[in-house]
């Protein structure tokens, strides 16, 4: 059956309407009369489907709102994104263990002593931590606005405060290694820092580099700063903005994605307000989004997340094996191995096909 066949059984003597839902009322109606002959016409006509149809239909599930998720949750253990932020803190001149604090430091102390804040332990580290990290941040930019440090350079050792300082007039788009670098981010809609400023600019890149919402940029700066994974972990995917008063609202838009933005909540507002909300502007503009793809998202919409999570290791012995253009399955299995670390589903086939999975959602672009 040839695509002309095809149409003329479809639409016989009707006007040939090749939009969602014209074609979905089409074949619908051609399911009811002939079940068999419906899937030989689909067959047939697919071409025209593919390209003036359903033109959304070829969405990846890893440039989707799960891969998304999953890629943010994936962050602190993704061997492409740890050796980035590496590269960068070298950019940088970021010594190994800057920016850190230590047990007794002045950072600590403080934080130790803060009326009614008790923290103890790991918590009072972390919490230094950032304290640190936001101090180098002020002197960076101090220092790009041709200011002398101020008073928050307490806690900085001298070596991490001139690292903060220097860096600031380092040129990105003069940097080679790592070349990706070199290349202007697209400007944040709602970001404080410049966008020249070379620490937010190199934290810019590695987000649109590893296809991670820009809203995240903060704790992609203060990460690089720390090496932390606790200030990359429990990230939240989804930007939700609370706004008093009137005012511009901007929307950093991605692709395939819709955005609702909700005025007038106030103490009177209800869950039944929200549910209301779903049901009269989300479920429609999703059921747009399924005409244009001919049908509902159908059977698993992704990998499962603790699934590629239990994978990481192997992936990352996988982009280690010599030459990128000769990687071997079995050579990273057996590193694994060797090292005393397993993985449940080692049989070949699962194993590439987990490989696969985590390439194309982490592989940078």
């Amino acid at each position: 059956m040839d695509i002309k066949e095809a149409l003329d059984i479809l639409y016989r003597e009707e006007s040939r309407d090749l939009d969602p839902e014209g074609y979905l009322d089409a074949i619908t109606r051609l399911r009811d009369q002939d079940p068999n002959l419906a899937k030989r016409v689909v067959t047939a006509i697919k071409p025209i489907l593919d390209e003036k149809v359903f033109t959304r239909s070829q969405i990846s599930w890893h440039e989707s709102s799960l891969g998304t998720a999953h890629r943010v949750a994936l962050l602190r253990d993704n061997p492409h994104f740890r050796r980035d932020v590496d590269a960068v803190r070298r950019v940088l001149t970021i010594p190994a263990g800057q920016v850190r604090s230590s047990p007794g430091d002045s950072v600590s102390s403080e934080l130790a002593e803060s009326e009614g804040l008790i923290l103890k332990g790991d918590c009072l580290s972390l919490t230094a931590d950032r304290e640190l990290a936001r101090r180098w941040m002020r002197q960076h930019l101090n220092a790009f606005d041709g200011r002398d440090p101020d008073q928050f350079a307490d806690g900085l050792t001298e070596a991490a405060l001139a690292a903060a300082r220097d860096s600031a007039a380092e040129d990105l788009s003069a940097i080679t290694d790592p070349d990706w670098l070199q290349t202007i981010p697209a400007r944040h809609t709602s970001c404080p820092w410049h966008e020249g400023l070379p620490l937010h600019r190199a934290a810019a890149r590695l987000l649109e580099r590893h296809r991670i919402p820009e809203h995240l940029c903060y704790w992609i700066m203060i990460y690089i700063l720390t090496a932390r994974k606790e200030d990359i972990c429990d990230l939240k995917v989804t930007k939700v903005s609370v706004i008093h008063g009137p005012g511009e609202v901007r929307v950093a838009q991605p692709e395939h994605t819709f955005a609702v933005v909700v005025e007038g909540i106030d103490e009177f507002t209800t869950r039944e307000d929200r549910n209301r909300i779903w049901r009269d502007r989300v479920r429609p503009q999703q059921a747009l989004f399924w005409e244009q793809r001919g049908q509902r998202p159908q059977g698993r919409r992704g990998p499962d997340l603790e699934r590629l999570k239990q994978a990481l290791p192997l992936y990352e012995a996988w982009i280690d094996t010599e030459g990128a253009g000769n990687r071997s399955v079995e050579a990273a299995l057996e590193t694994i191995r060797s090292k005393g670390t397993t993985w449940d589903d080692a049989d070949m086939e699962t194993a590439r096909r987990v490989i696969r999975d985590l390439d194309d959602l982490l592989q940078p672009g």
